[in-house]
Order: structure tokens, then sequence, then C-alpha cells
């Protein structure tokens, strides 16, 4: 109202502008530009039609002979429902697209885990050498997969070791 935005609209906005993939960035154009504050909208003006048949049912019970009236009122709480359900399917798809999916590379060590990290984000990121234990840090680095963000994070080999600085970090 009075040329703000709402709460849908102002969403979409932090997921344009944190959006890792170029899908991730059109989803968050398409809330921008209203989609998801038309389906809730329609969605709450549905609710309040099913409520307003039950108060009426209510209020006026002699009215409410004809068993059409109940089945009528099941059937379409029934169908909201599923659209609220959907649209929280979409919720989690959404949140995929915004955080991306966090995938760890894990192994012994030196079996090419670091090397698959630069490979996949096609620049060197992670230093690669034949020594064990060249993997300390924790790199988080993000890769677009079919325009899913995925949340690649290299980690060191997994080992017994008496080197005080790989004890330490476990």
């Amino acid at each position: 109202m009075n040329g703000r935005i709402d709460l849908t609209e102002a969403e979409s906005v932090m997921d344009l502008i944190r959006a890792k993939t170029d899908r991730a960035m059109q989803v968050a154009v398409d809330q921008l530009d209203g989609d998801l504050r038309k389906l809730i909208t329609n969605l709450r003006q549905e609710i309040l039609e099913v409520l307003a048949q039950v108060e009426v049912n209510i209020d006026y019970p002699e009215y409410d002979t004809d068993e059409m009236t109940t089945k009528m009122l099941r059937e379409k709480a029934e169908l909201v429902l599923s659209r609220v359900d959907e649209l929280l399917q979409t919720a989690n798809q959404g949140q995929v697209l915004r955080e991306g999916l966090a995938t760890a590379i894990v192994g012994r060590p030196n079996v090419g885990k670091s090397s698959l990290l630069n490979h996949m984000l096609q620049e060197d990121k992670a230093i690669v050498t034949d020594v064990p234990g060249t993997t300390r840090d924790v790199l988080e680095e993000y890769v677009n997969v079919r325009g899913v963000p995925l949340k690649l994070v290299d980690t060191a080999g997994i080992r017994k070791t008496e080197d005080k600085v790989e004890k330490n970090r476990r």
C-alpha cells in the first residue's frame, strides 16, 4: 500500500541480491513481480470463503438441510489444503535455490578431494600436493549444477596422525 512493498517482495529483493545461479535469480524476479503474493492472496480468499460458509451453517443451521453443503465445504477445504501443501513443497525448493545444497567431499588423504573441488570450480582454489595433510582448513565454494547452487566443502583427509596441528582441529 502507498507504494511500499510487502514481505514477500522484500524477501525477493534479498533473494535477488544473494542469487547464486540464473535459476535462483529468475525465481526471485518472479517473486518480486508478485507471483507469490498473488498465490497467497488467492489462497487466503478461498479460506475466507470456506470460513464464511461454515459460519453461515453454524448461525443458520435450518438452512443446512442439503447434504451438498457439507460435501462442498469438505471438497473446498481439501483443495485449499492441497494447494498449501504444494506451496510448502516449493518453499523447500526455494530454500535449496537460496542456500544451495551443502556437499562435503570426504575421504582419506591424497585421494583427490581438493583436485575434484578445483576441477568442479574450473580454477585452482584448493592447494593440491602429494603431501598428506595439506588441506587443514575447510574450504567452501559454490558451483552451479543445472541451476542449483551446490556448496562444495573440501575437507581434510580422514586419518590417524601424530601431527599436533591436525590433532587440534578435531
